[in-house]
């Protein structure tokens, strides 16, 4: 090979190689040299509870419960938990459980919806209200009027407290008093 060839040969093998580098320099950003950061995580965590949304949206109750347990599992950690996301997950897993029937499931998530608003919310927040009312609910459903009957005034307090509507509530706790007040005549009566 003569000088001229090698030369050449040379410069091509190192434009190959400066070309090839720029390429790998433009793909470090999808594979990070430290593990998730935690713009990745949030990221993935939005994304994962999009797919979860558009799946129940789309009556897909099994896939969204799939999206919902991911984001769950990336967000598990202590520090993570006051993602405001979290308590919403647990309310729409609970939502989905509630309406399959499954009130046991429903309950779990309810639970750890509430946790999560009273410690990161605060116990006077509208998000601790509407967990409330969703573990009345169940409670009613239940059977469990004692319990469903403090949890849905423990509901209207927050709404109170907050100026809202407070109508459907309103109704929800009579007719539990109701209940209650004709349990009792009719023990006293046989």
């Amino acid at each position: 090979m003569t000088e001229k060839k090698k030369s050449n040969t040379l410069w091509i093998i190192l434009a190959i190689a400066v070309l090839a580098g720029a390429g790998v320099y433009g793909y470090m950003k999808y594979f990070p040299l430290e593990g998730p950061g935690e713009s990745d995580k949030a990221t993935v965590s939005e994304n994962l509870l999009a797919k979860a949304q558009k799946a129940e949206q789309a009556g897909d109750t099994e896939e969204a419960l799939e999206y919902y347990q991911e984001f769950l599992a990336i967000n598990a950690q202590p520090q993570d938990y006051k993602n405001p996301a979290v308590g919403t997950v647990h309310a729409s897993m609970g939502n989905i459980y509630f309406k399959k029937f499954k009130y046991a499931k429903a309950l779990e998530h309810f639970q750890k919806a509430l946790d999560h608003a009273l410690q990161h919310l605060g116990k006077r927040s509208q998000e601790a209200g509407e967990r409330w009312f969703s573990l009345a609910a169940i409670y009613d459903k239940q059977g469990d009027v004692k319990k469903a009957l403090e949890h849905y005034q423990n509901s209207q307090a927050i709404q109170n407290k907050l100026e809202a509507d407070t109508t459907a509530v309103d109704r929800l706790i009579l007719e539990l008093e109701d209940y209650l007040v004709n349990v009792k005549l009719n023990s006293k009566a046989s």
